[in-house]
């Protein structure tokens, strides 16, 4: 539906209004808002989903893209009160690379997203992980929108991922599409990597502050690998050798690199969704 410019002016100067007087922004801990989605038309979006802030706009079931008919298979706005558990299982398990706890008690969902916590109960990193209950091979596209809080201890690395059913990422791959890192403060950049066979891994900085809301997808075809931010198309990975071929499913983890922390660290994703492809 088209809005006509007059009255999309006013409602702009209305929300200008309103945040002068109620001082809208982020403080006390609170979630700031997404980024507002993509503009309509122009035929550059690279995103299918047209949802807005919050995950409550409406996304389309199929939309072609680039030769390639994307129909949706699956979405998670985080609306309710939850963890969806028909759809996620969350960890219960040791941390990364034996760091603290991964438990379910560190997810909760608020406000349109979920929000994973990361803090020290009784001597302990707690933190939390969960991964997608279904496994996909390409044509896919994975897209969501996530952020990371920083972390002045050094400990916590927000990361949202792809990885095999059959495990091991030295056999099978692991896709780092989203990984801010744990050796600096600051949440910028952003990476991407790509691990292979071998052990081998591909690597790409974004220059973007991943504290901020940041709109990510990745399209997986049989030879080649396209990483989007924001809706700009920013990394191509054409060597079929760096590509999985076997099936893989999403996971959201907040990972500890460090066996203490100070204070709580917290990611958050406010929509995740997974589209099936087929050439036009």
């Amino acid at each position: 539906m088209k809005i006509e410019f007059s009255k999309w002016m006013h409602a702009a100067a209305v929300c200008v209004l309103l945040c002068l007087t109620c001082g809208c922004g982020e403080k006390d801990g609170s979630i700031p808002p997404p980024p507002p989605p993509p503009p309509s038309g122009g035929g550059n979006s690279t995103t299918p989903g047209t949802g807005g802030s919050g995950g409550s706009g409406t996304t389309s079931s199929a939309i072609t893209l680039d030769n390639v008919v994307w129909t949706l298979d699956f979405e998670e706005n985080f609306d309710g009160t939850s963890v969806n558990t028909q759809n996620w299982s969350m960890y219960n398990s040791q941390g990364h690379a034996g760091h603290g706890l991964r438990r379910p008690s560190a997810f909760s969902v608020k406000d349109g997203n979920l929000v994973i916590t990361a803090e020290m109960l009784d001597d302990m990193v707690v933190s939390g992980g969960m991964r997608h209950k279904k496994d996909y091979l390409y044509p896919v596209r994975f897209e969501f929108r996530a952020r990371c809080e920083e972390d002045p201890s050094l400990a916590m690395s927000g990361v949202v991922l792809t990885w095999p059913k059959a495990g091991s990422k030295e056999d099978n791959g692991e896709l780092d599409v989203f990984e801010t890192g744990h050796s600096r403060q600051s949440r910028r950049p952003l990476n991407t990597f790509i691990h292979y066979r071998g052990g081998k891994q591909i690597h790409k900085a974004h220059d973007v502050d991943a504290s901020q809301w940041q709109e990510m997808a990745m399209d997986w075809f049989e030879n080649s690998l396209h990483i989007y931010l924001n809706g700009e198309r920013v990394w191509d990975i054409n060597d079929k050798g760096k590509v999985p071929d076997t099936m893989h499913h999403i996971c959201l983890q907040l990972d500890a690199f460090e066996h203490k922390m100070t204070g709580t660290c917290h990611m958050y994703v406010d929509y995740v969704r997974i589209y099936t492809g087929s050439k036009k």
